[in-house]
């Protein structure tokens, strides 16, 4: 198939796939779920669970013998970047925060907790010029211009949520999804820590 950019997509070393939610895959792959609260010493805010991933799915090029599912969870209130390691055994602990003021109509009023719960299935996508498909997508177009981010499909997997009515919930109203706004996800392919962020044109 060829890239929909009004669907979510992964991207691993040279690999694209695109996130088709709504179907099942044989993997454990999903998006949403319940939020997680954070510790008030953290922050009065909640991750959303955006997707989970099933890291026993080859395709994602994690090192060693992966197992287990990794949530994807993002700060939509803040819109800032959260990095946090996850696993079964640990659960959730957060390595660094973007302490940005917190706006309870951001992004709109009423925001969802939870986002309903849908599986997912991943299908690679044809392309010709990596560099375009990197262009797509305003979070991996723009990382050039940001300092403290590299753009390495080759150490890290990247999982970018742009707004798509399958979802079932608004990410970011009805302005935000206008502009296509994404929620970003890079996944250490060696440690598993994910960094989650926004990205915008």
């Amino acid at each position: 198939m060829n890239l929909d950019r009004n669907q979510p997509a992964l991207i691993v070393r040279d690999r694209v796939f695109q996130i088709i939610v709504g179907e099942p895959d044989v993997y454990q792959h999903s998006f949403g779920g319940g939020a997680v609260s954070l510790d008030p010493a953290i922050s009065q805010e909640a991750l959303r669970h955006v997707f989970t991933l099933d890291l026993s799915d080859a395709r994602l090029g994690f090192e060693g013998a992966a197992a287990g599912l990794l949530p994807l969870l993002y700060c939509f209130e803040s819109a800032g970047r959260v990095q946090y390691s996850y696993s079964e055994e640990r659960g959730l602990e957060i390595l660094e925060m973007t302490d940005y003021p917190l706006d309870p109509d951001f992004p709109y009023p009423d925001y969802p907790r939870d986002f309903p719960v849908f599986p997912v299935r991943l299908e690679e996508v044809n392309y010709d010029d990596f560099n375009e498909v990197i262009g797509s997508y305003a979070y991996s177009a723009n990382l050039e211009y940001r300092e403290d981010a590299v753009f390495d499909p080759w150490t890290h997997c990247y999982v970018i949520a742009v707004p798509c009515e399958k979802y079932g919930v608004s990410l970011w109203g009805e302005d935000g999804d206008a502009e296509m706004v994404e929620a970003a996800f890079a996944i250490d392919l060696n440690t598993r820590a994910v960094t989650a962020d926004q990205g915008c044109s």
